[in-house]
């Protein structure tokens, strides 16, 4: 593998809230937005020569990393899923209406598009794509999470069983 094939993938590192006026309450989301950020991560996985794709928003507004329809996603029982609804103790701070299939269409689907065609120019160029996928932690689990266990790594780098070879992770781990 060589430089040219590795994606750094950043999708929580914003704070950006775009405003929409009446399309949510301001004094649930003010700490949300920051309790639900993945901190630094856009220094974490800045590395000279590698390209990265990060979502200019925050989570809070659009979670890409959810699936789309909401019924492929366990999260969005809890209000979590790619439109947060609910704050992490559960209060809704914004209602679906007409907003959700805006955030759909203006936000969610375009990130995808673009991610998608980076993965698509990398295995074009270099005959293979390595995506890291870069989270944080916060010290303490979210009130949602299930692992509610209080000892947390500072990062993760993220992996897919069918799609991330052993070595790699080994290698990665290693470091």
């Amino acid at each position: 593998m060589t430089p040219e094939s590795f994606l750094f993938h950043i999708p929580h590192a914003s704070t950006h809230f775009p405003f929409r006026e009446g399309f949510y309450r301001p004094e649930l989301v003010a700490g949300k937005v920051d309790k639900l950020t993945d901190w630094y991560t856009e220094r974490i996985f800045h590395v000279e020569g590698i390209d990265s794709v990060q979502a200019q928003f925050s989570r809070v507004f659009c979670d890409v990393e959810r699936f789309v329809p909401d019924d492929l996603e366990p999260m969005a029982a809890k209000g979590m899923g790619f439109y947060y609804t609910k704050t992490d103790e559960g209060l809704n701070f914004r209602e679906e209406r007409e907003w959700k299939e805006i955030v759909l269409r203006d936000f969610y689907r375009p990130y995808h598009s673009k991610l998608t065609q980076l993965v698509r120019t990398k295995m074009e160029s270099t005959g293979t794509c390595c995506l890291f996928d870069g989270h944080s932690f916060s010290a303490m689990p979210f009130l949602r999470e299930e692992d509610q266990n209080p000892e947390r790594p500072d990062i993760c780098l993220g992996t897919q069983g069918r799609h991330t070879p052993a070595w790699l992770t080994d290698a990665v781990r290693s470091v």
